[in-house]
């Protein structure tokens, strides 16, 4: 289940990616206010955890993201949120 709720996760990333992409580069747009769009997100869950143990672990799996690649998105499983409750 984790896989599909991921996949889907990506497809939203890139979606806003595009979108985001779209306006900075949009026709007209002058060379100097053209913007570099990248996505990177982190998402954790786990049933029975508190919300800043989810937001934790969520933020690792964030900076997971962006360390190996951005653009992409990273999930921090229920171990990792366990760990983050400690």
């Amino acid at each position: 289940m984790a896989d599909l709720y991921l996949k889907a996760l990506e497809s939203e990333r890139k979606q806003l990616w595009a979108t985001c992409r779209l306006k900075g580069l949009a026709k007209g747009t002058p060379e100097r206010l053209r913007i570099a769009v990248t996505t990177s997100i982190g998402v954790a869950g786990g049933a029975g955890l508190d919300i800043n143990s989810l937001i934790t672990a969520a933020d690792a799996a964030l900076y997971r993201a962006k360390h190996h690649g951005r653009n992409r998105v990273e999930w921090a499983g229920f171990r990792e949120a366990q760990t983050a409750a400690v």
